[in-house]
């Protein structure tokens, strides 16, 4: 089964970004992030985050990866 979810344009070209830095799909990494989201706590819940960056903090990456995915998003939209 398949689902099909919204994401902003920005969010769309940083998680493709950082999913070629590791060298996977943009399917590949969100499950990644996912799984090992789910598996550092004891359940999910339903968290906010006041900024765009605490948001891929939350998936575990680090605030070097979200800048260096953000300008590689960038470069790659001045194509």
């Amino acid at each position: 089964m398949s689902h099909v979810i919204e994401l902003s344009d920005r969010a769309y070209e940083i998680l493709s970004a950082f999913a070629r830095q590791r060298g996977q799909s943009l399917e590949e990494l969100l499950e990644a992030l996912a799984t090992q989201r789910v598996a550092e706590r004891d359940s999910v819940t339903d968290p906010r985050y006041e900024t765009f960056e605490e948001f891929f903090q939350g998936l575990g990456m680090s605030p070097d990866e979200i800048k260096a995915a953000q300008e590689s998003a960038e470069s790659d939209a001045d194509v």
